[in-house]
Order: C-alpha cells, then structure tokens, then sequence
C-alpha cells in the first residue's frame, strides 16, 4: 500500500543548488510576510526566523566558496543581497 502512494508523487524537477537556494529563499519571504504560506494560504510574519534563514544562506556562500559555478555563486550573492533588503525595509517598517 505504500509503495503504491509513492509513485503517486511526482517530482518536477531534480535537485539542484540553485533549487535549494530558491526554496529557502521562498520559506524566507514567507516568514518576512511577502509571500503567502502555501499550507496555510495566509500571510504570516516571524522575522526573527526570517532573519535565521538569510544568516543561514550568508553562512551557506561562505561554506560552499570555491565550490561553486559562476552562475551559482552569482545567484547566491544576488539572492542574499535581496533578502537582506526585503529585511531591512520590513524591519523598518514595523
């Protein structure tokens, strides 16, 4: 039986650096209130784990240095840039 509802579930697309960095980048702008909670449909806002998440992608460029693609290490810096921002600006106005 469960193997069964396992391969109901389809995967879009394979794992992938780029991926990672999106998803935890979507979970971020879910707790800063900019994007809805896809379980839940509704805006939510906890910054102090938003702010967890951007530490961890700062922390993640750092680890992975030289380990990278140039489009990767491109991606991450724009990403982390933009998150910073997206917390700074939702800090401020709080």
């Amino acid at each position: 039986m469960q193997e069964k509802a396992e391969e109901n579930i389809k995967i879009p697309i394979e794992p992938s650096f780029v991926g990672f960095i999106n998803l935890l980048a979507t979970i971020s702008l879910q707790h800063l209130g900019m994007e809805k909670n896809a379980v839940t449909g509704k805006i939510e806002k906890n910054y102090q784990l938003a702010k967890y998440i951007i530490d961890s992608l700062n922390i993640l460029e750092e680890k992975t240095k030289n380990n990278l693609t140039d489009d990767e290490i491109q991606f991450i810096r724009k990403v982390n840039s933009e998150l910073e921002a997206f917390y700074s600006y939702r800090l401020a106005k709080a």
